[in-house]
């Protein structure tokens, strides 16, 4: 029982940490907080729960099987502001540079369908390069999960977004979707994006092997 608890403790030790010290003090360098320490600042103290806190990455793709971080890029679960109810998500810009995967979006749309479940307000943290591109389609089809979740809780729920560093992409959409009437357009421009990102990259690794097809 004493070796179980004490992986445990490694596993929520090695979570804390995110993309590690040397990442965390470049953030703070920049004079911008971690994931962590911003819900400590914006929430009730000692109130936060967090929520799948060990989830990782399910990509095998371009060494990524063996890159793993506990929490993967995003930490939700709820807690107290004035002591009234929310649930909350925060990108950890060190950690992949807070871009999201599949895992990523489903911890968001977790928090987000308990939100609208019991009628509390949502809010986003965002510190995210936009689309885990390692993860090519599986990373755009998590945005549109979330996309979802934000047109079903447009006019049912608050959605509140910070804009915290960079928000490309698919990020920028997210920002965009249910707080202003342009969902439409930040979901084309998006998946735009991210479709020629991809195309970019699967051209790049296939040009080696045509050369040696030809040379």
């Amino acid at each position: 029982m004493s070796d179980i608890l004490r992986r445990l403790e490694e596993q929520r030790a090695a979570a804390r940490r995110g993309g590690g010290k040397r990442r965390i003090e470049a953030q703070h360098a920049k004079g911008k907080l971690t994931a962590r320490e911003r819900l400590e600042v914006l929430l009730d103290p000692g109130s936060f729960e967090e929520w799948d806190m060990f989830v990782e990455h399910r990509c095998a793709d371009f060494g990524m099987a063996d890159n793993k971080v506990p929490g993967d890029g995003v930490v939700t679960g709820y807690g107290m502001i004035n002591g009234r109810l929310v649930f909350v998500f925060s990108q950890d810009f060190t950690v992949f540079g807070g871009a999201l995967s599949e895992a990523h979006a489903e911890k968001i749309c977790k928090v987000m369908d308990q939100a609208m479940k019991v009628g509390a307000p949502v809010i986003g943290l965002n510190d995210s390069g936009g689309a885990r591109i390692q993860e090519g389609v599986a990373s755009l089809g998590g945005y549109a999960e979330v996309f979802q979740r934000n047109v079903m809780a447009s006019g049912v729920i608050p959605q509140i977004s910070l804009i915290m560093g960079p928000c490309a992409g698919g990020a920028d959409a997210t920002r965009g979707a249910g707080y202003d009437g342009h969902f439409v357009l930040h979901f084309i421009h998006c998946v735009l994006i991210h479709c020629i990102f991809l195309f970019m990259m699967l051209l790049f690794q296939s040009i080696p092997e045509l050369w040696g097809q030809y040379a």
